[in-house]
């Protein structure tokens, strides 16, 4: 779709208004000065010819309003969408709880990943984790019998976990809001790209928060990126981030390169600290 500034719109606008007045005044003292000296004859040849040409530049600039008042409809619905966008951010009740989900397990945004939110990723995606252990392991010549064991240790260790329903119910009900919460920024990401959202209006509200986020959740995206099996994943948000922070000489997170082991490992760690926790209030 052809996009183009108010000041372009003002400039076309005012050029096609000036070459109209330029011919109407032109051919003003052209039939002035044929009333004058030539023939009516004559005078109608040249009236005819020169009528066609002053029509065309009514219609370019007739065109050009048009054009700068749809441009103009565009922008206020895009600022309506940035406004709809904004305020739901700040109200919607269901975007509220999945951002203090969210909270609750973020990162710090720095090189040292914080893996509570990695983990509450994982324990929703259990089963496909041990899936993809387990066919590791089916994978492993038996000369590397401790490996295998080892997998499948890890395995059971998982399935054990993934029962534990009591224990991780809070994280099975988070894990959700948690994505739903990063795929509103990935959302937003796209309707910046896509001209639905004002980038300039949404930049002066959100930039820090849209980008601090991006900083503090790089472990969950990087979970669901090996788990999908899908690097575009988040993609549109990550490039918003890397721009709006690239413009202030700034960079962000990287995400990480998870797999299978790494995340049952997560997911182990974290289920062994809930339980410490429990026997502790239990005690």
């Amino acid at each position: 779709m052809l996009t183009i500034s108010r000041k372009e719109f003002a400039v076309a606008l005012l050029v096609s208004i000036g070459a109209t007045t330029f011919l109407v005044l032109s051919y003003a003292a052209v039939d002035y000065a044929i009333l004058r000296h030539l023939p009516k004859q004559a005078y109608l040849r040249i009236s005819d010819n020169i009528t066609p040409i002053v029509i065309l530049f009514s219609a370019i600039t007739a065109g050009t309003l048009a054009m700068f008042n749809m441009e103009s409809a565009r922008r206020t619905a895009r600022l309506q969408e940035t406004l709809r966008v904004i305020n739901n951010s700040e109200l919607d009740r269901e975007f509220i709880k999945a951002r203090s989900a969210w909270s609750q397990y973020k990162g710090n945004g720095d090189i040292e990943y914080d893996e509570d939110l990695a983990a509450v990723i994982a324990i929703i995606l259990l089963k496909t984790i041990a899936s993809s252990l387990e066919r590791k392991a089916l994978q492993i010549e038996h000369v590397d019998v401790d490996k295998k064991e080892r997998l499948n240790e890890e395995v059971e260790n998982l399935r054990d976990i993934s029962k534990d329903t009591e224990l991780l119910r809070r994280e099975l009900q988070d894990g959700i809001f948690v994505i739903t919460y990063l795929n509103s920024f990935e959302l937003i990401a796209i309707g910046i790209n896509k001209k639905i959202i004002d980038e300039e209006m949404y930049r002066q509200w959100h930039e820090g928060h849209f980008i601090n986020v991006w900083n503090c959740s790089v472990a969950a995206v990087g979970v669901l990126r090996y788990v999908k099996k899908n690097k575009r994943l988040f993609k549109q948000w990550e490039r918003v981030a890397r721009q709006w922070s690239g413009e202030k000489g700034e960079t962000i997170a990287v995400v990480p390169q998870y797999n299978s082991r790494q995340l049952a490992k997560i997911t182990i760690d974290y289920h062994a600290t809930k339980k410490a926790l429990r026997r502790e209030r239990e005690n």
